[in-house]
């Protein structure tokens, strides 16, 4: 009976503690990304998709988190003739970023807060379409998964802001992504992902 007095008081010292530690945000969040592939043959023009998605952060302490987003992108390229690509490639991927977030000590009685990013994405593609040039050179000539790669995984750093008091708030963001796998499996050169992405979004403290 001692036990589960003392477990009983632990509890109620403990779990208001936690709630006003806020260890979990969730929110939204939305933007546009200009995205390309880097070839072994020739230089491909950049293409403008957006995303946008659901957000969450696990705080761990108010100057280190983990954020963890799923967010539709659109990625892929567009002609660059005097880069030697004629076809264009367009894209869409789930991308699941996970990445520890470090706060900077706000100044003084300040609500915006500098953070940094980095970790690694997931991304499953769940739209392709090639649009094919003359002479193209890229040999990416369909979305055949040979061609075009269904799954990907990238390294991610960026920076931003948060707006706001507390775990909540309004978040601006500006990454990078790195893909590290060969989306273009079967025709004879590397073509991997890479894609600059501004998104902002509202945290909200849910437990």
């Amino acid at each position: 009976m001692s036990r589960i007095l003392v477990f009983c008081c632990a509890l109620a010292v403990i779990a208001p503690s936690a709630a006003d530690a806020q260890l979990l945000s969730l929110g939204l969040r939305g933007g546009a990304s200009q995205s390309t592939m880097s070839l072994s043959s020739g230089s491909p023009a950049s293409r403008t998709g957006i995303v946008v998605g659901p957000t969450g952060v696990v705080w761990l302490s108010d100057a280190l988190a983990v954020q963890f987003d799923a967010l539709y992108v659109g990625k892929g390229f567009k002609p660059n003739t005097a880069g030697g690509v004629t076809s264009a490639l367009k894209l869409s991927y789930i991308d699941i970023p996970i990445v520890a977030v470090f706060s900077l000590p706000k100044a003084g009685s300040s609500t915006i807060q500098l953070r940094l990013q980095a970790g690694g994405t997931f991304g499953f593609r769940v739209q392709c379409s090639v649009d094919q040039g003359t002479g193209d050179v890229t040999g990416i000539t369909d979305c055949n998964p040979d061609n075009v790669g269904t799954f990907d995984f990238g390294a991610v750093g960026g920076a931003g802001v948060k707006i706001g008091k507390g775990r909540g708030g309004i978040v601006i963001d500006a990454t990078y992504t790195f893909g590290l796998l060969d989306a273009n499996l079967d025709s004879g050169q590397s073509a991997r992902n890479r894609a600059f992405q501004i998104s902002a979004g509202f945290l909200f403290p849910i437990m």
